[in-house]
């Protein structure tokens, strides 16, 4: 039986903006093209004697294989994360004090630790904006905010990884 690859455009495009405006790092274009990957394996596979349409049978595959997409490329960016520089807590660079961060920061979430290596590797001109009287933590909370989004980030996952480091470093 044969499917209208025309018709079908509007499920493949429709879930490529599902996935582009969740927590994905996939670029949009790539969505849809493994949305048309998907349509020509579900022409080729589906069963309508299972008693289900094709556009339902279309939708349910395509969004699985974009979820996987966007699961692979979110955790291949985690896996990115590395430390670059050494910090100290409070000016105190001690060796001991340096293995209880690193333990503490190794026990945070892989977005947790993307957010404290984004913080250490700050160039000296914005740490000396910082301590200036008129530093408000917020508005640098909320511009980093905006980074992270524009890198793909969801809100959710921003909120509870500034969260998470906010109620690590309280024992700091």
């Amino acid at each position: 039986m044969l499917y209208n690859y025309e018709d079908s455009q509007a499920i493949i495009y429709r879930l490529a903006h599902k996935w582009k405006l969740s927590d994905t790092v996939v670029d949009f274009q790539e969505l849809v093209s493994v949305g048309n990957e998907e349509f020509i394996t579900a022409t080729k596979e589906f069963n309508p004697n299972k008693g289900t349409k094709f556009t339902t049978y279309l939708w349910q595959v395509i969004d699985n294989a974009m979820n996987d997409v966007v699961k692979k490329a979110t955790k291949e960016m985690q896996n990115e994360i590395e430390f670059t520089s050494e910090p100290s807590i409070n000016g105190n660079s001690s060796p001991e004090r340096m293995a209880i961060l690193r333990s503490w920061v190794e026990s945070l979430s892989q977005e947790g630790q993307f957010i404290v290596n984004t913080v250490w590797n700050t160039p000296a001109e914005i740490v000396q904006w910082a301590r200036e009287e008129s530093y408000n933590p917020k508005v640098t909370m909320k511009l980093l905010s905006r980074y992270l989004r524009g890198q793909g980030w969801a809100w959710k996952v921003v909120r509870q990884s500034f969260k998470e480091v906010q109620e690590g470093l309280k024992n700091f």
